[in-house]
């Protein structure tokens, strides 16, 4: 800070100026006004003159500035970007909502909006990506969806509902889409065949809107942060962080928090955020926010730019890697229903099916298939094996002629990532179809869907395999090691291997777990899947007792170097994996 003092007409006062370096391109323009002003008293050689001015933010999302800004970045990417796709209207999903009577500037009044069901209508479109929340927000069900296509009560819409039909209205579209009330939430069969268009709703979208600062329906689009400037034009700066999220799965931002939500913004050509300080918009060429920081593309994850650029030029090896990243970021995020974890990311399954041409098995791909079958748990197991189902009410329908178990509580199969809750990885990344000293191979692949679409829910699968089966036991070895040297009392931590141990030559290595075991667990098997100078790892099974070479799936071993020898390689067998 720095302080000038003049005199005049007698009278002493002193002039503040504050000088943010680290910030200077968000002064505004009221603030160049009063450098100017203060000029003459300054003297030629005026600081101000070294401010860049920035276009002025509106500090209110629901203001006309603030809209019409969203209103020509649309317009913008449309016409320029050559990535995001020109096209002003696609194919109407099988129900939208109707706001043609919105009326501007005035009270909305019932019979405003209502449930529009079309026949292959091509029009511009609007969709919502928000989250549900504890409280659910208003749904379309069996009982009321003759109803909706008559007449929706204004009062009834959750403040997030109301304010997506107004920015619709405001960008002159006639339709928007939002997943509660344009799918028949208690009709299963709807659900699933909604769902499996996901990817083409949002794809087609003209834009879709973000509630990215609200926890539920009740929050809104809409914020207010005039309060963030001051008398000189100076505002505080702008944390894109806090609304795009990192890496690291962000707190702070709600609704990036959401498994759903992953695929609604990348497969979205533009991905508008409401949120608590301005708009940003998200598309396949750039991102752009309403205080026009330069640095926002440094700032800010470029995760939606990744995946365009990933989807028109990523080849042979790099779409195998980015599959895995892509499972990776995902698996971290939350879901209401675990049974979702594969329908959430469908939509980018099925793109990712346009690029890779080959099978899809509940999570994994079958031209990488033995080294994806490597994943681990990323962070330890939470659920004890007992909880994750029970094991003989499972087998009780285990039919023996085809290996499927037909029970819509279990999910995935075991071997697939998508059977557990929680984030997975793939530690061995590198590992490819190319990679050397693959020990077993892939004799036959099955998955039950529920209903057509591959991409979707799984009700069982199975595997069949031909390789090595090395009996092992499972022991706890617990340590400890300093943490703080302060003697003569060191703090010390306790901590706990889990190890498979092999039953014949006594080899020992450590084992990720897929759930939480007790020690002396029966009826365990090492798999190794690939045995190279590059890598040793393999799956630790386990038999089902009474039935003939069926085995499930509890964790990994990624470094197998004394868990098996080329000896333990020699006989191998035909088996399945449920």
């Amino acid at each position: 800070m720095s302080c000038s003092y003049r005199r005049v007409g007698g009278s002493p006062f002193f002039i503040f100026l504050w000088y943010f370096r680290s910030d200077i391109s968000r002064v505004d323009p009221l603030a160049f006004k009063i450098g100017e002003k203060l000029t003459p008293f300054l003297g030629a050689a005026s600081p101000w003159e070294g401010i860049l001015i920035r276009p002025t933010k509106s500090g209110n999302t629901s203001s006309q500035q603030a809209l019409s800004w969203a209103r020509d970045k649309i317009h913008h990417c449309q016409t320029q970007h050559k990535s995001c796709g020109s096209e002003f209207a696609s194919q109407l999903p099988a129900r939208v909502l109707d706001v043609r009577n919105i009326k501007l500037g005035e009270a909305q009044q019932d019979g405003c909006i209502r449930l529009y069901s079309p026949e292959k209508e091509v029009a511009p479109y609007v969709c919502l990506s928000h989250c549900w929340g504890t409280n659910q927000p208003l749904r379309t069900i069996r009982d009321n969806v003759d109803e909706f296509h008559h007449s929706i009560s204004w009062m009834t819409l959750p403040k997030t509902f109301q304010d997506a039909v107004l920015v619709t209205a405001e960008l002159g579209i006639h339709y928007l889409w939002i997943d509660s009330l344009c799918i028949v939430q208690d009709d299963e069969n709807d659900w699933r065949v909604e769902s499996a268009k996901m990817a083409s709703i949002y794809q087609g979208s003209v834009v879709t809107l973000a509630a990215s600062a609200s926890v539920d329906s009740a929050g809104g689009l809409f914020y207010n942060c005039s309060s963030q400037f001051s008398i000189f034009g100076i505002r505080r700066p702008v944390n894109h962080r806090e609304l795009l999220g990192d890496d690291k799965v962000d707190e702070s931002s709600t609704l990036l928090t959401r498994a759903w939500v992953f695929q609604e913004r990348l497969l979205a050509p533009r991905f508008l955020h409401f949120g608590s300080q301005e708009l940003i918009l998200e598309c396949a060429e750039e991102t752009a926010c309403e205080c026009s920081d330069a640095n926002i593309e440094t700032l800010a994850p470029k995760r939606k730019l990744k995946h365009a650029k990933a989807m028109t030029s990523l080849k042979g090896d790099g779409v195998i890697r980015y599959w895995r990243q892509m499972v990776h970021e995902y698996s971290k995020l939350n879901l209401s229903f675990p049974t979702d974890r594969l329908p959430a990311l469908a939509g980018l399954a099925r793109q990712m099916a346009g690029i890779r041409s080959d099978r899809y098995l509940a999570g994994l791909w079958e031209d990488s298939f033995l080294q994806d079958l490597l994943w681990s748990r990323h962070g330890g197991p939470i659920i004890p094996y007992e909880e994750s189902y029970k094991p003989e009410n499972a087998l009780k329908k285990f039919d023996r002629r085809t290996y499927t178990i037909t029970d819509s509580k279990r999910g995935a199969p075991t071997w697939s990532w998508a059977r557990l809750r929680g984030p997975v990885d793939f530690r061995h990344s590198k590992l490819l179809p190319s990679s050397k000293g693959v020990c077993c191979s892939l004799i036959e692949a099955k998955c039950v869907n529920d209903g057509a679409d591959i991409f979707g829910r799984v009700l069982s699968g199975y595997i069949r395999l031909h390789g090595t089966l090395v009996p092992v036991t499972y022991e706890i070895e617990l340590t400890s090691h300093i943490v703080d040297i302060d003697f003569p009392n060191p703090e010390r931590v306790q901590d706990t291997k889990h190890l498979i141990k092999n039953k014949q030559s006594g080899g020992v290595s450590e084992v990720d777990l897929d759930y939480v075991l007790h020690e002396g667990f029966p009826s365990l098997y090492f798999l190794p899947v690939v045995f190279s100078a590059e890598a040793k790892s393999g799956l630790v099974l386990r038999k089902y007792e009474g039935f003939d070479k069926v085995f499930e799936r509890v964790g990994v071993v990624i470094y197998a170097e004394s868990i098996a020898s080329e000896d333990d390689l020699r006989e191998n067998i035909t088996f399945t994996i449920i």
